[in-house]
């Protein structure tokens, strides 16, 4: 019996002991996403056939580049808020971010002028790093770029981590 006893106690000394990592577990990216971040820049490349077009796309370049975005998590739910890269014009905003990285971000842009505020939705893959937001967009659309109708587009927007 004491044999017994003492073999079933070190099986479960042995598996409850060893977890099935011991490495650094990597952080959630819920977690990481949190926070101020800055725009980098922003690009859309249009694709005729799967042939990428010349010409980019980079009007939204001057919303994204040095504007600042802060990713806030709360229980009603996730929220975007920052300044235009003029220091003034809000952004407001809502995001989700999925298991598998894939984000969607509905922002407002509030400009004083023209008073009508701009809209951007982004459904796209997150890539990130605690420095780097890198949002993948891939769309099948038919719009013009550079004076070509492209039938898909591949939209990045980049963002780096702001120091807080």
């Amino acid at each position: 019996m004491k044999k017994f006893f003492v073999a079933a106690s070190s099986l479960l000394l042995l598996f409850t002991a060893c977890s099935k990592s011991d490495g650094p577990s990597t952080p959630d990216n819920n977690t990481v996403i949190q926070g101020k971040w800055t725009g980098d820049y922003y690009v859309k490349t249009g694709f005729v056939n799967g042939t990428a077009i010349t010409q980019k796309d980079s009007t939204l370049n001057d919303i994204i580049k040095n504007s600042v975005f802060n990713f806030k998590k709360t229980d009603a739910n996730d929220s975007i808020v920052g300044t235009l890269n003029d220091g003034t014009t809000m952004i407001k905003g809502i995001y989700q971010l999925k298991a598998n990285d894939s984000i969607y971000a509905n922002l407002t842009v509030y400009y004083l002028t023209p008073a009508t505020p701009q809209n951007i939705a982004i459904a796209g893959i997150a890539n990130i790093t605690s420095s780097k937001l890198l949002i993948t967009e891939n769309k099948k659309e038919a719009v013009e770029i550079g004076g070509e109708m492209a039938d898909s587009t591949v939209a990045v927007y980049s963002f780096n981590k702001a120091a807080n």
